[in-house]
């Protein structure tokens, strides 16, 4: 036993400690250096993947969703379209339902009366003329009104009246003021109501 412990001091006291020592540093570096690298590269992957794999990922998602729903849509359009099967004479006979006759006109003109009533406006000589179409169901019913109020008077009133006339488009309309200062307005208001023939 002996023998082995000396072979053993004597092989321990023919190593140079500091060229071991060396050579473990040596090593232990270029390990550190390709550790360093390695995390590096690991750390520069996860960036990557956060800042562009991850956003596309996501706009991709959102793509599909959309691409998704419109598939939906036109499928629903194409059971609807499949659904009605009218002929377009019997389309053109429900859009002609659509609007009243000639003769409740008198209830679409108190309509806007009452829509300028609620605004505080006066309506003074209109002017009123009937125009028939030659061809198709409808005639026009041409309203000129002049108005003068405030500006959020008569905003309002339109609205009003392009709410609860829905048959009534507004062709057109002007405003001048009197006087610079001055916070009322005149307008011409051109109205035209869509009937039906009676």
């Amino acid at each position: 036993m002996t023998g082995y412990v000396m072979d053993a001091k004597r092989w321990l006291a023919g190593i140079d400690i500091a060229r071991l020592r060396q050579t473990l540093q040596r090593r232990l570096m270029r390990i550190s250096r390709e550790a360093a690298l390695g995390l590096g590269l690991i750390v520069l992957c996860l960036v990557f993947y956060l800042a562009a794999v991850r956003p596309a990922q996501s706009h991709l998602d959102q793509l599909h969703a959309d691409m998704q729903s419109l598939h939906e849509q036109i499928q629903n359009s194409a059971r609807a379209l499949q659904a009605n099967r009218e002929t377009p004479s019997e389309q053109l006979l429900a859009f002609y339902k659509f609007f009243p006759g000639a003769s409740s006109s008198p209830v679409w003109l108190d309509k806007i009366y009452s829509a300028a009533r609620r605004q505080h406006l006066t309506l003074d000589q209109g002017e009123y003329r009937p125009a028939q179409e030659k061809a198709g169901r409808l005639m026009r019913y041409q309203i000129t009104l002049p108005v003068r109020g405030s500006y959020l008077q008569l905003r309002n009133f339109l609205a009003a009246v392009l709410t609860d006339v829905p048959i009534a488009s507004l062709d057109h309309i002007s405003f001048e003021r009197r006087k610079i200062g001055d916070q009322s307005i005149d307008a011409k208001i051109k109205l035209t109501l869509y009937l039906t023939r009676e």
